[in-house]
Formats: structure tokens, C-alpha cells, sequence
């Protein structure tokens, strides 16, 4: 802090308190002192517009696992399912969440598939894409998702995009084999 400074303080203290033209001049003088440290911000250049705030990116997930269902249930990775009805595919993906979260999933085939009655899908016109909306239970920090087969699925490349709310969409892809139904287990 400079000496000055106290001094100036003190010379706008006794204006203020004497004659009140005195006032009128100091108060016009403080104004120009705050008005001349006052800026406006600098024109931009024609055609520019002003930047515009962004959003945070979203978030990853902290892992995804896609793959078959075992006969014990447990997901095993693969990256190409048996296609025969009653085959079980499906993901799990950690969040670190708990409660519930938003899940949009969209399942794309190469051709038109068998899809079932369900009031919670929409199916497309070309009967190639099916969309499932809503929440999903976050269990230890993981939510997780169950698809079966059905007799009439065509093989090849399947798309399946996961969009949580919050978080970057996952885009996970297998190919669908034609496969006979499994013999049933020895006893």
C-alpha cells in the first residue's frame, strides 16, 4: 500500500464533511476515478458471434462388460453370441451409482427381427431397431441388462447403444451366429 494513499482518504473525508458543493465535486470526482477504471469488452470481429458456455463432457464409466449369460447366470465377455432361441446375451456397466438412473437402449440388426410383445419397446417401421427407455437399479454401484434370442433373429452384426443419463453412450457390437440349440445338460 502506498502512503499516498491514506492521505488522499483523508482529503476526500474532510470534502465530504464540509461545504456541499465540495461534495458534489468530490462525489464527481470519485466517479471518474471508478468510471475511468471501468472497460467494456473489446468488439468482436464481424461474423463472430460470442462464445457461447459449454457443458462439462460426460462422464465414463469405470467399466462395461458385454457377452453371453451362462447356465449359472453369470455374464461371461464374447464378442460373438450364439444366435438359437433362448440364448441369453447381455452387459453390465459400473457407474459407482446408487438408486436408479436413466438407460435409453437401442438395438440395431442387420435385418428385420423377431421382437416380441413388450409395451416398454419401440420398434421401428423396418422392424430393425427396437428402443428401451427408463430406469435401471443400480446395485453396487453396477446396472446391468438381459436380452434373449428369439426363433426368427437374424445372424450377423449386431449394434447396441447404452445412453445414461450423465454419462458418454456406450456403443457395443458383437456378431450373431447361427448356432444349434445346445444339448441339454448331462446329469
Amino acid at each position: 500500500m502506498y502512503p499516498i494513499v491514506w492521505n488522499v482518504a483523508r482529503v476526500f473525508r474532510k470534502l465530504l464533511s464540509s461545504d456541499p458543493a465540495l461534495r458534489a465535486t468530490s462525489a464527481f470526482f470519485i466517479a471518474s476515478l471508478i468510471g475511468g477504471c471501468w472497460t467494456e469488452r473489446a468488439p468482436l470481429p464481424p461474423g463472430t458471434a460470442h462464445p457461447v458456455p459449454t457443458a462439462s463432457p460426460p462422464r465414463e464409466p469405470l467399466a462395461l462388460v458385454f457377452g453371453v449369460i451362462d447356465d449359472a447366470g453369470r455374464l461371461e465377455p464374447a464378442v460373438e453370441i450364439p444366435l438359437f432361441a433362448g440364448s441369453a446375451f447381455g452387459w453390465r456397466i459400473q457407474l459407482g451409482c446408487t438408486g436408479e438412473v436413466v438407460v435409453r437402449e437401442e438395438i440395431h440388426l442387420p435385418s428385420p427381427g423377431d421382437w416380441g410383445p413388450d409395451p416398454d419397446m419401440e420398434i421401428s417401421r423396418d422392424q430393425r431397431t427396437a428402443v428401451v427407455k427408463g430406469p435401471r437399479a443400480c446395485t453396487d454401484g453396477w446396472i446391468d441388462r438381459t436380452w434373449t434370442v428369439s426363433a426368427g433373429d437374424p445372424p450377423g452384426p449386431w449394434v447396441l447403444r447404452v445412453t445414461i443419463a450423465g454419462y458418454a453412450r456406450q456403443t457395443l457390437r458383437a456378431l450373431f451366429v447361427r448356432s444349434p440349440t445346445p444339448a441339454p445338460p448331462s446329469p
